[in-house]
């Protein structure tokens, strides 16, 4: 009875479905950082001797040894651990601080299969596409490749010295880093002649795809967070001759112009508010459309005339006078499927072809049979965290 190497199982059990990696791929973006292990830099430790001195590490000693997956071999390449720690450093180094290894273990064991796998996937992409493309691929991938050299430069107001920079921070020289460029075109290529479906994309499927996202994606309630100061009149105590409707007018003027000089809202509303909210500053988080009862369903109106940020006042309704500051303001959407259909079609071809690119990394890792890939793992978590919490001791 076949049984699946880890790498397959990976992908089976859909620890690794639909990564960034295959998003990115898919919209284009496909970053391959494979072939680069060698020119890859050894990075330090992000925290001086004196910083990690000074950080009580739960555990020093006892720590588990390195034993076996130095380097995991795909295709004829190898990566290293080292490589993938570099890679992840800013998931994983937060991780290791103050943790012990079997705390550390827990959290980053995750991010580091999907480093692995993500680079094995990579070289698998790479080889079958370099075994496939026509013989006749050579002078545009040469040209693609200069044009990204000079799309770089130019993306560093064509300075050249800060372009060099910014490759060595990468671990590059420029001849790794036009390899790079054309490992990416190369694979892309191989990727858009993989992921090709003609078949339509009905009506009905449309339909079904609208209702199943319509509360997440095409209909949603406005909202709004804002700062209040409620006055109640009959709260106040007014000076003879006064009515409590004067006093609190009289209150909320003074208030606003203490605001006008520079005084937080949220203070005053803490200080001078009657609202049940006061104790928070007066705030209002997330209020939805329509929600608001007598009589502070005003204030969604009153709110709605102004920008966030803005203060509106004092407001005048039944037994209250109102200032309020509009913090967030969240518009109400709501599109038919007459206006979003072009939309969902291209949600729906875009699924079927991560759909698509998982079948194919699952047959290519299968094929691919990558042993060892579960001690690599255990090597990598090792190195990472020998790496981020004792700067690499």
């Amino acid at each position: 009875m076949y049984n699946p190497p880890l790498s397959m199982k990976m992908c089976k059990e859909g620890v690794f479905k639909v990564r960034l990696f295959t998003i990115c791929v898919l919209a284009g973006l496909f970053a391959v950082t494979c072939g680069c292990g060698s020119k890859l830099r050894s990075k330090t430790g992000k925290f001086s001797a004196a910083e990690v001195e000074a950080m009580p590490f739960a555990q020093r000693e006892d720590l588990p040894q390195p034993s076996g997956g130095l380097v995991l071999s795909v295709g004829g390449e190898t990566i290293t651990a080292d490589e993938i720690a570099a890679g992840a450093e800013r998931e994983l180094a937060p991780l290791a601080v103050n943790a012990d290894f079997r705390s550390f273990r827990e959290k980053a064991k995750l991010k580091i299969e999907q480093a692995v796998v993500g680079k094995v996937t990579d070289i698998l992409l790479y080889k079958q596409a370099k075994t496939l493309a026509p013989s006749n691929m050579d002078s545009a991938l040469d040209k693609g490749v200069e044009n990204a050299v000079d799309k770089f430069v130019a993306s560093h107001e064509g300075n050249r010295a800060s372009a060099q920079d910014a490759i060595e921070k990468m671990g590059l020289d420029w001849d790794g880093f036009r390899d790079q460029q054309r490992r990416i075109m190369l694979t892309q290529w191989y990727i858009s002649q993989e992921l090709v479906d003609d078949s339509p994309v009905t009506h009905s499927d449309m339909l079904d795809y609208y209702n199943a996202m319509k509360e997440s994606m095409f209909w949603r309630a406005g909202k709004l967070t804002f700062r209040l100061i409620d006055i109640v009149p009959e709260k106040l105590d007014p000076a003879e001759g006064q009515s409590p409707e004067q006093r609190a007018l009289e209150l909320a003027r003074d208030l606003l112009k203490r605001i006008d000089d520079g005084e937080d809202l949220g203070e005053l509303a803490s200080e001078f508010s009657h609202g049940h909210r006061a104790t928070s500053g007066g705030l209002w988080e997330n209020v939805t459309a329509g929600s608001l009862a007598a009589p502070y369903n005003v204030l969604e109106v009153e709110a709605g005339k102004i920008e966030e940020g803005v203060i509106a006042g004092p407001i005048e309704t039944d037994g209250h006078v109102f200032i309020v500051k509009l913090v967030e303001k969240v518009e109400e959407v709501h599109k038919r499927f007459e206006d979003v259909q072009e939309e969902i079609e291209a949600e729906i071809r875009f699924r079927r072809k991560v759909k698509q690119y998982n079948e194919m990394i699952v047959k290519l890792m299968e094929r691919a049979n990558v042993a060892n890939m579960g001690s690599f793992v255990e090597y990598c978590l090792q190195t990472a965290y020998r790496r981020y919490a004792f700067g690499g001791q």
